[in-house]
């Protein structure tokens, strides 16, 4: 039985063209995050952007090898591409800065607690940071009417400084 070497991985069947995908060949070699390129050389996973599957030079490629190759041009059906990861959308200021104004005139009537900033949660809804002078408070009911007026959950961080500097803060204009 012939072995074939899949970038320094071992497997016992060849890969008809389109049966497999990029991630394949990734998942082979997740132990590392070093990938044999075409040429022998060895790279980051990072600048890798496809894998080639002929079997004269099987192994990932760089922008670099693709351009000289010219897999795009050619259309080559032994090219498979690496899938573009989603970027998470960067949201603007202005919204933690209506977030903010909104959050301190919902909390203006409780003496003795100021939010301080938010900052959008990465699953969903905002964290608001505040600084409290007294443990008076009911947070999870002050969570609730926050979520219910903005439409979007909202997690209360509470920022822990000592009585004199809360007071400054809360105090100051």
């Amino acid at each position: 039985m012939t072995m074939y070497i899949y970038n320094e991985c071992r497997s016992s069947t060849p890969s008809p063209p389109g049966q497999r995908d990029y991630a394949y060949y990734d998942r082979q070699c997740r132990s590392s995050h070093d990938r044999r390129c075409i040429d022998g050389s060895i790279t980051g996973c990072g600048k890798c952007v496809g894998f080639c599957q002929y079997a004269e030079h099987q192994g990932f490629l760089t922008e670099k090898h693709r351009r000289k190759h010219n897999c795009l041009g050619k259309g080559c059906f032994y090219y498979l591409p690496k899938p573009l990861q989603k970027k998470r959308k960067r949201y603007l200021p202005e919204d933690s800065s209506a977030i903010i104004r909104t959050v301190t005139a919902e909390l203006s009537p409780l003496e003795g607690l100021r939010p301080m900033r938010t900052t959008r949660d990465p699953n969903g809804g905002w964290f608001v940071q505040y600084v409290t002078i007294t443990n008076d408070y009911p947070i999870a009911a002050i969570e609730q009417s926050l979520t219910l007026s903005i439409g979007e959950p909202i997690t209360m961080v509470k920022l822990n400084y000592d009585f004199e500097t809360a007071a400054k803060l809360i105090f100051a204009t």
